[in-house]
């Protein structure tokens, strides 16, 4: 996926037009008295030009180490326009006649920029205004069109008129100093309206022009004189008959934009060797790399690098040398070529790159690219249930850098929901402020204002570390400490809203944190709950009457049916005959499924971690095996490389399906190696001296593998062997069900 940021990137080069420091390119163009000059970037007029490309390598630099042109045939206008469309790829005709937009596209073919002249053809034929002028000066257009050869669309245009109105050019003054091509174009048509004689005597009059020394009587002529007339006429003399004879409506209100060549120009000059002064070394050892940029670019496409670029000496080679160590490689990549080019890649990135993407963008400045990069993790369905997984760690560094605001709403409204999310994790106390000021604000909190009030001051406590747990026991400088850290707590905190015993109980120990009017007026509202008081009473917290779910008519299960679990539910109690569908005494949560939480061992432990009673289904790609196995004890994650659990009552198993007419239970023989846990692996079964029974390895989508050699387990569930005693395979889909006993 392509995104393209190309409005504000033709801005930014725009703006370069004014630079007056980075320039190493003098144009001269006009002649006296009327000339201007104009200042520009080598780097940039050789990467859109192919015309100033070779005009530059045939300069020298001055002692200043700049390069100047004269272009003294063009006139000033157009060049100012031809400019603007070199370095912004933005064309502006909405103020300038037909004349001057028809120069202007002389012009373009002259400096070889094809893009721009072709659209000024076709704007001068379908602009009904441009060509009535045209038709009003059609011998002048006929012949300059022809002189340069090169507008095609014009010339064809001009020649569908002709070929119906032939003397409109055979007739006039100017026929004699017709360009031959334009004679050939014309005569090869075969809708010319005219007798092929009367087209005959035109062509030969025009090449006896052409030799003024010919006699007007061919009578008279030499060998040499035909000779001279057969060759100007060399293109002319196929096209006749010897045997026969007897387009798009203008953007933006007249702005023009070429931005696919413009954002293609300027990401070749990343590999740039010439003109780079700027030297960015990116990364920390012994992980790092160097880029090479420009520092007119940097500065008008980034506040960032003007500032930093602003605060660095060059050295002796007149380069700039910065420093950013702790930008991840990766992400810089992307983040040089969306300055150069306006474009970003994202498809064969992970939400995590992307997010951390998005914080860099930030952190550059960026906000058009970042506020795109929020706006895709949030709508991308793959990307947000990502961001639900890494919910604590996405929330904490999204107020640590404060203006991914999107972000923030968006978490924010999954938290004023399920609150408990963040204020009984791990990690509440170390929540950014804001984090918290702005979650507490919100009037939709599903929360009683007085667990609010002692989750605001557990948090405090916690940034202090000093204060004893009794505030009986703190002095005036305690509270005021604490007042202090939750300065841009307290005002969103609704008083008003508690009950006098809550009142009492919980918020009267602090009431040194509290304004005196605050506190008094608290006081009165108790004592008479209709007096007026001074203080901001906040509305009450709106707390959202429950609603039943809609019944989920969704099959449970994308790989077992009722029949599997009715059979597994039967091992698990060790029945010999199967439960009916009807009386299965189990429920089948699903915990995780691949296709929708991912196939990594990150996504297996985020989920499945110290559950218990689990049953695990695969479906072998490319057959109709599902293999899985039971877990009444669960896996744990610990640091360390890995280590077993004992378990007695834990099986693998192959079960009845399509081409497969047979199930196979296979219970554990070897308790104490039951359950292997890795922390770089999903779920495995078994495993005495590395010969697992069942390993789903980190993305088991690609790698899963089963030994036959009955190491923990008394029978072998798939058949062939590869080598090794294994079988190798991989999975089109995995679930993980916690099984409970039906009330």
């Amino acid at each position: 996926m392509a995104v393209k940021f190309f409005e504000k990137l033709s801005d930014n080069y725009l703006e370069l037009l004014n630079d007056e420091e980075d320039f190493n390119v003098i144009i001269k163009v006009g002649e006296l008295p009327n000339t201007k000059i104009f200042q520009a970037h080598s780097a940039i007029l050789r990467y859109r030009s192919l015309y100033f490309r070779n005009e530059l390598a045939n300069i020298n630099k001055d002692k200043n180490n700049i390069k100047t042109l004269d272009l003294k045939n063009i006139p000033i206008q157009q060049f100012e326009i031809v400019i603007k469309y070199i370095y912004g790829g933005v064309v502006l005709l909405e103020n300038h006649n037909t004349s001057f937009i028809f120069e202007l596209m002389l012009v373009s073919y002259e400096f070889l920029f094809d893009e721009l002249a072709k659209h000024l053809e076709t704007h001068l034929i379908e602009t009904e205004s441009h060509s009535h002028w045209l038709l009003l000066n059609f011998t002048r257009i006929y012949q300059k069109i022809f002189q340069n050869n090169k507008p095609q669309e014009l010339q064809k245009w001009c020649n569908d008129i002709m070929v119906k109105y032939p003397e409109k050019i055979f007739d006039s003054e100017d026929f004699f100093s017709l360009q031959e091509n334009a004679l050939a174009s014309l005569i090869s048509r075969d809708d010319l309206q005219m007798k092929e004689v009367k087209i005959w005597n035109h062509v030969i009059e025009w090449g006896i022009a052409q030799n003024p020394g010919l006699l007007s009587d061919p009578e008279d002529w030499s060998n040499e004189n035909f000779l001279a007339l057969k060759t100007t006429l060399r293109n002319c003399l196929p096209h006749i008959r010897y045997f026969q004879m007897s387009s798009d409506e203008i953007i933006d209100n007249m702005a023009v934009k070429f931005f696919e060549k413009l954002s293609d120009n300027y990401l070749e000059l990343l590999n740039d060797e010439e003109d780079f002064n700027v030297i960015i070394k990116v990364g920390e050892l012994p992980n790092t790399k160097i880029f090479q940029a420009h520092s007119a670019i940097l500065r008008y496409r980034s506040l960032y690098f003007r500032n930093e670029l602003a605060n660095i000496n060059k050295d002796k080679n007149n380069i700039k040398t910065l420093d950013l160590k702790n930008i991840p490689i990766q992400q810089f990549e992307i983040v040089i070529k969306y300055i150069y080019g306006g474009v970003v890649l994202l498809e064969n990135h992970n939400t995590s790159f992307i997010f951390e993407l998005m914080l860099v963008s930030y952190e550059f400045l960026f906000d058009e690219l970042a506020k795109h990069l929020e706006t895709h993790l949030i709508e991308t369905e793959s990307h947000s249930h990502w961001l639900l997984l890494n919910f604590t760690r996405i929330y904490q560094k999204i107020f640590q850098n404060n203006k991914p605001q999107e972000l923030q709403k968006w978490c924010n409204d999954i938290m004023v929901k399920y609150p408990e999310k963040i204020f009984d994790s791990e990690d509440f106390f170390s929540l950014q402020e804001n984090a918290l000021a702005s979650l507490i604000s919100r009037d939709d909190l599903q929360m009683k204002e007085v667990k609010i009030w002692n989750h605001v001051i557990e948090w405090g406590i916690a940034q202090n570390p000093g204060l004893l747990s009794d505030p009986e026991d703190w002095s005036n400088e305690n509270f005021l400490a604490l007042k202090t850290t939750l300065r841009n707590c307290l005002p969103h905190i609704r008083y008003f809203q508690m009950s006098s015993d809550e009142f009492i109980d919980n918020v009267r120990p602090y009431k040194k944190i509290l304004e005196k009017n605050l506190w008094q007026d608290i006081k009165n509202k108790f004592m008479s709950p209709n007096r007026q008081v001074s203080s901001t009473i906040l509305p009450p917290r709106v707390i959202l009457t429950p609603n039943l779910p809609s019944r989920n008519t969704d099959p449970f299960s994308t790989i077992i049916n009722e029949a599997h679990t009715v059979e597994i539910a039967s091992w698990v109690d060790r029945k010999a005959d199967t439960y009916s569908v009807k009386n299965n005494p189990y429920e089948f949560k699903l915990l995780l499924r691949g296709t929708r939480d991912d196939f990594t061992s990150d996504s297996f432990w985020k989920l499945c971690d110290k559950q218990t009673n689990l049953v695990v289904v695969m479906k072998v790609k490319g057959t109709d095996e599902i293999l899985g196995g039971y877990n009444p004890i669960g896996w744990d994650k610990q640091t360390g490389n890995y280590y077993y659990k004992n378990c007695n009552d834990s099986f693998i198993f192959s079960l009845k399906n399509g081409t497969i007419q047979t199930s196979i239970l296979s219970r554990v023989i070897k308790p104490n190696n039951a359950i292997f846990c890795v922390a770089s692996c999903g779920p495995i079964f078994g495993g005495e001296g590395g010969s697992c029974d069942l390993v789903m390895s980190d993305n088991c989508d690609r790698t899963c593998y089963n030994y036959n050699q009955k190491s923990s387990y008394e029978n072998k569930i798939k058949i062939p062997i590869d080598y090794d005693g294994a079988t190798w395979f991989s999975v089109e889909e995995y679930e993980v069900f916690q099984i409970n006993k039906r009330p």
